[in-house]
């Protein structure tokens, strides 16, 4: 018995053991279940939203429908449940209908049935979501035109056109041609551009506006001087629309560019007839009369507009549909509009282009590679007035042209602008289309410029569709603007890069000239491949349209990268001599007994071509011998007269230099380290080749003298310098750059 009970003790104990890790086991499983970090979701509280009310009609007449359009918002997570247009005729009667939505956007619209004369219609667009409703209310009373006053703008005409003078002078002109009907202007817009720009309204009739029959309404100043809000010129091309208040055509005048036009735009007779040229003041707010005499008229031939092409660069499968905006103009009427087209230059096709509204659309058939496809569109009015716009394209083969096969291969900036070219040259074995290809130019203002040059002329050529390049075959621009040729500059002398890139901007190929001066102040010659397509540039006599070649021999290379500075030699016994503005140039001496280098030397007139002076530099083959005497000459150097020792010419400048002038000569290392300098002039120095209070001696050179000083001496080129004669005086000389 005493183990029974010991037993039972034990089972009692397992079951309050278990009742306790039940409780335990569901407080845990409760608070994991709960999470106190956790954000409460909150549905949005917004009602709905209503903005962009409007009405079909600004000012119903009796017999009018009016249409209310909103467009109404919610939030997603509480949506529009319905939106009503409700409305009361003068203040009673209250109605309302459930407004439809459009099928693409948020737009409402509900329709308010007609009213009599002078009822007023108040309205409503409320807008329903679970969280309440929003409304916006509305308003206008049904008005009758008086006697005698018409809605009808049948016989509204633009009547005169006048953009000369001030702002302020400047008008547009309206003409009545009913005999018995006045036109109320209310609604009725202008809208003016000047061709380069968007059209853009210039005048709305306001409430109660009229013009009477067989009468004028002067609307004049312009950019808000008067009446017009927009410019009114008289030179740049031009187009006038006027429309009534439900946006239809009434009258629509055009004229293209004439920068020296000075003539008012006039209809004679007036409101019916042809417009014509008449003179500088016009005759604002009286009418034009009967007679054009002495008048010039203005074709009125159609208006063609929004001139486009569908695809820009198709391919052998696509179709092109072309379409055009074209409207007659004034009170002619269009009798046809037609797209002509040509492929290859073959036989014109004709389609009769389909309208709707103004705008005119007609396709032209798919065609094979590289056909070059011109069109045209062509309207005709009932006067048989013609009007046309055309364009062009080049089908591009499956998988396009391949650019990489086209080549700059020779450019030429020797002689005159009509003289110089670029020639390209096609390595593939296919036509290779130029369209929209181009040449980039960028050169340096003047010789020994920094490289890369910093000219920044940028594009200089771009292809259109008619230009072509055969398989194998040369294709040249020759001078520069002539028909479809490059506009820049192109220089022969000076550091360049030269870039052909294909119509999507990538580089194909360049030219590029990395050296000015010393071997490389090269003035005659172009730059052509050797060979043809494939070599690298050689300075050459040019050859425009025709092969270069397989021949490189005798011939220098174009550097293509900047060639690296010579290091200095001993320039200790290098002295400038003599300097002759008389007689054009410029004696160094070597008085050291060994051959001295000047690959690289520097003789400078006034601080050298980068700053507008002009300079010589020495090639790897330029010396002088131990005790030798040589010149560097000028423009128009000769020899003393009777003197007959004939000096060793290193080379010659391009420009004068003067006895007469502040003046500056230096040699100069090929590190830019001074030689030697001799300056004509006092301090402060005035500017190179100031001549004032500067005196002149047409005897005597500037000579060196034994004891290294300057003086007038007589001039002896390429032997011992003459006796001090007078000293430099009036200025003075310095011997280094202050």
């Amino acid at each position: 018995m005493e183990n029974m009970t010991d037993i039972n003790k034990v089972l009692k104990m397992k079951k309050s053991t278990r009742i306790i890790l039940t409780v335990l086991l569901s407080i845990l499983v409760i608070s994991c279940l709960k999470k106190p970090d956790q954000p409460e979701i909150h549905e949005s509280t917004e009602k709905p939203e209503i903005s962009n009310v409007s009405r079909s009609i600004e000012l119903p007449r009796p017999g009018d429908q009016v249409t209310v359009s909103a467009t109404v918002t919610a939030p997603s997570d509480v949506p529009v449940t319905a939106v009503r247009l409700k409305w009361t005729l003068n203040g009673a009667n209250p109605s309302e209908v459930t407004m439809s939505k459009s099928t693409n956007g948020d737009v409402y619209t509900g329709s308010i049935p007609a009213q009599n004369d002078g009822v007023t219609v108040g309205y409503t667009v409320a807008a329903f979501n679970k969280n309440g409703t929003t409304e916006k209310k509305g308003n206008y009373t049904v008005t009758a035109l008086p006697p005698g006053v018409t809605d009808d703008c049948t016989y509204l005409s633009l009547n005169e056109i006048n953009g000369n003078g001030d702002d302020k002078d400047r008008y547009i002109e309206l003409y009545n041609s009913s005999s018995n009907m006045a036109i109320r202007l209310e609604g009725v817009t202008i809208y003016y551009n000047n061709m380069s720009s968007e059209p853009a309204t210039t005048w709305k009739g306001s409430e109660g506006q009229i013009i009477y029959p067989k009468s004028v309404l002067l609307l004049k100043g312009t950019k808000g001087t008067g009446d017009l809000s927009t410019g009114l010129s008289s030179t740049q091309g031009i187009i006038v629309e006027m429309v009534d208040k439900e946006g239809k055509r009434i009258d629509i005048f055009k004229i293209g560019e004439d920068p020296y036009r000075e003539y008012s735009y006039s209809r004679i007779p007036d409101g019916t007839g042809k417009w014509y040229l008449t003179y500088f003041s016009g005759s604002p707010g009286v009418v034009n009369g009967e007679s054009n005499y002495g008048a010039t008229q203005i074709p009125s031939s159609p208006i063609i507009t929004g001139f486009k092409r569908d695809i820009q660069m198709p391919s052998t499968s696509d179709a092109i549909k072309v379409s055009a905006r074209v409207r007659a103009f004034g009170r002619t009427s269009l009798l046809s509009v037609m797209l002509k087209y040509t492929v290859g230059g073959t036989s014109q096709t004709e389609i009769a282009m389909t309208g709707n509204d103004d705008v005119y659309s007609a396709t032209i058939p798919a065609q094979t590679a590289a056909s070059i496809v011109e069109y045209k569109v062509v309207a005709t009015n009932t006067d048989d007035e013609k009007e046309e716009i055309s364009s062009n394209y080049v089908v591009t083969p499956v998988g396009g042209f391949d650019y990489s096969k086209l080549r700059l291969n020779e450019v030429s900036g020797v002689g005159s602008d009509s003289e110089k070219f670029y020639e390209l040259i096609n390595t593939g074995s296919e036509t290779i289309s130029l369209a929209d290809c181009k040449i980039e130019y960028n050169a340096n203002g003047s010789a020994d410029g920094v490289f890369p040059p910093d000219g920044n002329q940028g594009i200089t050529w771009t292809g259109n569709p008619t230009q072509m390049i055969e398989a194998g075959k040369l294709f040249c621009l020759i001078g520069r603007d002539a028909l479809g040729s490059f506009t820049t500059g192109l220089t022969a002398q000076r550091k360049l890069i030269i870039t052909l890139k294909d119509p999507n901007g990538k580089v194909i190929d360049q030219c590029i000239r990395a050296e000015d001066t010393g071997d490389y102040a090269i003035r005659d010659k172009s730059f052509s491949r050797i060979p043809d397509g494939t070599g690298p540039f050689y300075f050459t006599t040019p050859t425009p349209c025709t092969v270069n070649g397989a021949s490189s021999s005798g011939l220098l290379l174009v550097p293509e990268t900047p060639t690296s500075t010579p290091p200095d030699a001993d320039y200790t016994n290098l002295v400038l001599n003599e300097i002759s503005g008389e007689h054009k140039f410029v004696e160094i001496y070597n008085a050291g007994n060994s051959v001295i280098s000047l690959h690289g030397v520097k003789l400078q007139r006034n601080n050298g071509i980068s700053e507008g002076g002009s300079e010589w530099t020495g090639k790897e083959t330029d010396v002088i011998p131990a005790k030798a005497y040589a010149i560097i000459t000028f423009n128009n150097y000769n020899l003393p007269e009777h003197w007959t020792i004939i000096p060793e010419i290193l080379g010659s400048i391009s420009s004068g230099i003067s006895d007469q002038q502040i003046l500056k000569v230096a040699l100069v290392a090929p590190s830019g380290n001074p030689i030697g300098v001799f300056i004509r002039g006092n301090v402060p120095l005035p500017a190179w080749q100031s001549s004032e209070n500067v005196t002149r001696n047409r005897i005597y050179s500037y000579s060196r003298m034994p004891d290294n000083s300057w003086a007038y001496a007589d001039p002896t080129p390429g032997a011992v310098n003459g006796d001090r004669m007078e000293d430099i005086v009036s200025p003075g000389y310095l011997t280094a750059q202050p």
